[in-house]
């Protein structure tokens, strides 16, 4: 199921894209996208994983932040202790890392580079990596560097040279290497970009770089923040805990997963958290991923753990994950889960998902298991869609589910979705909606 905690890696996906598409053999680090943590790991290995301070435990970095500039501007490199690369240098390890014909002795030569950039140096090496048209993996990996070792003068660079999408771009990348060093300097260059021309929308989207590079740093660091900025209003801080969540999997594996979102303050957030930690959980093991979920079954944000452990499982056993969920109290998670399942089931099997919803007493749960196969059948046979939709017991859910499968019915033979919709009993609002279908929804819901 593609949900928000499959974000991180879509965004380097698409940063790729914009590599090739952008202009590749340009050799401009400005073409980047935003700069994933995956990125800034491969370059720096990443930090080991800290419970959050929210939880009342320490810091995975011996205590508090560091301060501004104690890994940043000065002769540190990027391993924290290499010799700094001359301009000589540069030039003979970078012709190795982008013109040696063993893609081994490119990949070494440019970690060899990468270790050696340093405030002084990157320039330069930045005119290199130009030279040698290196990949968009490579660009990222490079301004994460560089961000690591001199982050407000990479900053300050961009700000002289570029502008519009491209400085957006540099900096989304430099910023999450920033954070993995020097996240202190690198929350007060968030912090302090102004409201005004654009500025809000400006830190908004670089928000979710330095979150990754927070949890490079810091587990703990990472998830205080996103709570501090969802308690100042932050409606997106729910997606920043994906982030976080992917991350302390990597450094902690499931298990430290599932300990970290467990601990979290009961709420929304622990929500997001839990849900990211369920969709890894589930793909390895359905059945104890289950057992575990149901414990959240009955909390207000525990609904979206439940759909997404019936709605993974039911990719692979639709009927095994349907045989579950009925086992759990009524309520959203076990409605929603439902609702997702069913729509799986019937994209596999509508005829075993219309049997067994034939023998489900009337329920909630049965009404959203009718909404999901009616929803996932409406496109190859919207008259059976309907059918079942008319069977839904609440007004409003019936309403909403007949009006999508007439919108189905009417792309395929208007006249025939005429005639039946003027005996349907819907609203003349909802039949305006059914006559006036929109472009052809493609997302779930």
């Amino acid at each position: 199921m593609q949900k928000e905690h499959v974000i991180h890696g879509a965004w380097a996906l698409a940063a790729t894209g914009a590599f090739v598409l952008g202009g590749l053999g340009k050799g401009d680090p400005s073409d980047s996208a935003a700069g994933s943590s995956q990125a800034g790991r491969a370059a720096d290995g990443g930090a080991g994983a800290g419970a959050a301070s929210v939880l009342g435990a320490g810091s995975d970095r011996a205590g508090a932040p560091v301060a501004a500039g104690a890994d940043g501007p000065g002769s540190a490199t990027a391993n924290g202790g290499a010799v700094a690369l001359s301009d000589s240098q540069i030039a003979a390890i970078s012709a190795d890392a982008f013109s040696d014909p063993n893609p081994l002795r490119r990949s070494l030569a440019f970690t060899k580079l990468l270790e050696g950039i340093t405030p002084e140096n990157a320039q330069t090496m930045l005119q290199a990596m130009r030279d040698g048209q290196p990949s968009g993996d490579q660009w990222r990996l490079f301004l994460y560097a560089w961000g690591g070792v001199d982050g407000a003068g990479a900053m300050a660079y961009a700000a002289e040279n570029l502008e519009g999408d491209r400085l957006q771009r540099f900096q989304d990348s430099t910023l999450t290497g920033w954070a993995s060093k020097d996240p202190t300097a690198a929350m007060a260059f968030v912090d302090s970009i102004p409201d005004a021309d654009g500025g809000a929308e400006q830190r908004a989207r670089l928000m979710n770089s330095l979150i990754g590079g927070l949890a490079d740093y810091d587990i703990g660091l990472a998830t205080d923040y996103t709570f501090q900025l969802a308690e100042a209003g932050n409606r997106e801080a729910g997606r920043y805990l994906y982030t976080i969540a992917s991350e302390q999997i990597r450094k902690e594996g499931l298990d430290g997963g599932i300990a970290w979102a467990e601990n979290l303050p009961d709420g929304d957030l622990k929500g997001s958290a839990l849900d990211t930690v369920a969709g890894r959980f589930v793909n390895s093991d359905p059945e104890a991923a289950s057992a575990w979920a149901a414990q959240f079954a009955d909390a207000s944000w525990g609904a979206r753990v439940i759909e997404e452990v019936g709605d993974e499982w039911a990719e692979r056993d639709p009927k095994a994950s349907v045989a579950w969920l009925e086992t759990l109290p009524q309520g959203a998670g076990r409605n929603e889960g439902t609702y997702s399942a069913f729509r799986e089931w019937a994209q596999r099997d509508a005829m075993a998902a219309s049997q067994h919803l034939v023998d489900m007493p009337d329920s909630a749960a049965k009404d959203h298991a009718v909404r999901g196969l009616s929803r996932t059948i409406a496109a190859r046979d919207p008259q059976s869609a309907i059918a079942w939709a008319e069977t839904i017991q609440s007004d409003a859910m019936r309403t909403e589910t007949l009006t999508r499968a007439g919108q189905e019915w009417f792309r395929r033979d208007s006249a025939a979705a005429a005639e039946w919709l003027s005996t349907s009993g819907l609203s003349a609002e909802a039949q305006e909606q059914v006559v006036n279908p929109p472009q052809r929804d493609r997302r779930r819901g």
